[in-house]
């Protein structure tokens, strides 16, 4: 059996762990901007700049886990590109509840969040510093396939919410596979979120 790196490349998939090949032609609309009534459409280069400014904001922070806290997915894409380059890992909450979040933030880096209540506690937005980037962080080097990329939990019905973390390959193979079973029937068709972004199924279908 061939390798999801091989079957990849010989689908033509672009893989999360070539950020310059997935992001692709700069002007490409990659998501529209929730709650904005311009609906200002996003693009592949806003994509590249706005996670290379954020990357640079990160570079000099100590530890590895931050704590990811994003409702935008746009937003939350720049996260995670961004910690990923950093090489560091997306601590991904199973809720939004008080205690939860107190609970994870004991234990992490810092804290990326667009909500307001986090922001005003110390967070840092993911947007904050966009549109800061040098032209050239629109090339991007390759990423480590085998980077801890992230860190969810699970549900936690029969009991508590028991962390789980992936490898960034895990990812790539699994998106890789909803564009090999949905990608040529859906095209460029719009396509909107509705499960949180924060949870593995929304995560990878978004």
């Amino acid at each position: 059996m061939r390798s999801g790196d091989e079957l990849g490349r010989d689908a033509g998939i672009r893989s999360l762990a070539t950020p310059s090949a997935l992001f692709g032609e700069p002007a490409r609309s990659v998501a529209l901007a929730a709650g904005d009534r311009t609906r200002r459409i996003r693009t592949a280069g806003d994509l590249a700049r706005d996670a290379g400014a954020l990357a640079q904001q990160l570079a000099g922070l100590p530890g590895e886990r931050v704590l990811v806290v994003v409702d935008d997915g746009y937003a939350l894409g720049v996260a995670l590109l961004a910690l990923w380059r950093s090489a560091k890992i997306a601590v991904l909450p199973p809720n939004g509840e008080p205690g939860t979040l107190l609970r994870l933030r004991a234990d992490v880096a810092a804290t990326l969040s667009d909500r307001e209540a986090l922001e005003n506690g110390g967070a840092l937005h993911p947007l904050s510093a966009s549109g800061s980037a040098a032209p050239d962080e629109a090339a991007w080097p390759d990423l480590d396939r085998e980077l801890l990329a992230c860190e969810l939990y699970t549900s936690g019905t029969t009991g508590d919410g028991k962390p789980v973390q992936k490898r960034l390959r895990h990812l790539d193979d699994e998106v890789a596979m909803l564009e090999r079973r949905f990608g040529a029937c859906l095209g460029s068709t719009t396509i909107l979120g509705t499960a949180s972004p924060l949870h593995l199924y929304g995560l990878l279908f978004r």
